[in-house]
């Protein structure tokens, strides 16, 4: 458990808090979260606030293969549902409903790694400026740590920057 720090939140819930932040461009100031066990968690289901009070769920497990993350926000002119994470299951997808319509962005059939490489490669190249940096995954670890406090003093709380 010591080296692990976690379970799902840190092998599957990550990649639900990053892409929450890369579609909304808001951070997450406050969690609410419920976890199956403690300190090595295989399901973690969440209610989170972004910035400008925007409310999103968030739900991830490693219990079964190929069943994927999933999160839904909640916005004034729609909402937003994904599915799936670093790994393209072929069912992967988002959805963003605005009124009475939708539109699905499906994935393609290569996995996020390999779209995380090329991006980078592209960056060293020049040819585009990175995805994401040093605060992105600063503020992942302090919204993660804010779910296992929660999760523990079974309240909501505030995610508190660790830099």
């Amino acid at each position: 458990p010591q080296q692990a720090g976690g379970g799902s939140v840190f092998n599957q819930g990550l990649h639900v808090i990053d892409t929450l932040r890369f579609i909304t461009g808001k951070n997450i100031v406050t969690v609410s979260a419920k976890l199956d066990k403690m300190p090595i968690d295989d399901v973690f289901v969440g209610l989170l606030t972004l910035e400008d009070g925007v409310i999103a769920s968030a739900v991830s497990h490693q219990l079964y293969w190929n069943t994927r993350p999933e999160y839904v926000v909640f916005g004034e002119q729609g909402w937003i549902r994904g599915r799936g994470a670093p790994i393209n299951a072929g069912n992967d997808a988002i959805e963003l409903h605005q009124q009475s319509e939708e539109t699905v962005f499906p994935g393609d059939d290569r996995s996020a790694y390999w779209h995380v490489v090329d991006d980078f490669a592209k960056a060293v190249l020049g040819e585009k400026p990175l995805s994401g940096d040093g605060e992105d995954g600063l503020q992942a670890i302090a919204v993660a740590q804010a779910i296992y406090r929660s999760a523990r003093e079974n309240r909501t709380v505030d995610v508190e920057p660790n830099w």
